[in-house]
């Protein structure tokens, strides 16, 4: 019986040694770990993706690039390089007829240019147009409704230089601007001076060349 006995134990003991090899006891391996899963990309929000937008240009008139001329606050009575007059109601008669009822000299802050301003009346229709003073380029255009009858302007009753000097003759300054047209069925010149910071207006009739200031 005694050897019996040890025969059996001894594998059992060998098995219980098997067993707990098999336990995962060992604390010196680690356990694996899960995986990870990727970052995700958060895809960019449409307000900060989108292009920025250019405002959009409306209106037909647009800044002159041409020629630059003579400066802001030239004195008309003594510049040059500027077209005619008759230039000027030449280009714009070209592209409308019509009665040629208002032209004036003045610069431009837009245009960043001396332009010359014309309007021709064509029945129910005024066309205005604006051009280069030194180019003579039609820089804008535009149209509306007329009810009245304009009287036509003349440029031979007396010419620009003529109006800006008797103008001068009442009030010393620089000529910033000028304009011929009808007024209580006389044809004048409107010319301002400027003296300093001040402005005023002269007007020239152009039938008897008195020039008056404007009160």
């Amino acid at each position: 019986m005694k050897n019996v006995a040890t025969t059996i134990g001894a594998p059992l003991a060998g098995l219980a040694l098997l067993l707990t090899g098999c336990s995962g006891a060992d604390s010196g391996t680690p356990s694996p770990q899960p995986p990870i899963a990727p970052t995700q990309a958060q895809p960019a929000s449409p307000e900060a993706s989108a292009e920025p937008t250019q405002p959009a240009q409306t209106g037909s008139e647009q800044p002159n690039n041409m020629a630059s001329g003579p400066a802001e606050d030239t004195d008309l009575a003594t510049a040059t390089g500027f077209i005619a007059a008759e230039k000027a109601v030449e280009t714009a008669t070209a592209e409308a007829s019509g009665t040629v009822h208002n032209l004036e000299l003045e610069y431009s802050a837009f245009h960043k240019a001396w332009v010359y301003k014309v309007e021709i009346q064509d029945g129910g229709t005024d066309h205005e147009f604006e051009l280069d003073a030194t180019s003579g380029a039609v820089l804008k255009k535009e149209t509306d409704s007329e009810d009245g009858t304009e009287k036509a302007i003349d440029l031979t009753a007396m010419s620009p230089a003529d109006a800006m000097k008797a103008a001068q003759g009442v009030k010393a300054g620089t000529v910033s601007e000028w304009k011929l047209d009808w007024d209580d069925n006389a044809l004048i010149y409107e010319v301002n001076i400027r003296e300093g910071g001040d402005t005023v207006e002269v007007r020239v009739d152009t039938a008897s060349g008195q020039a008056t200031l404007d009160d």
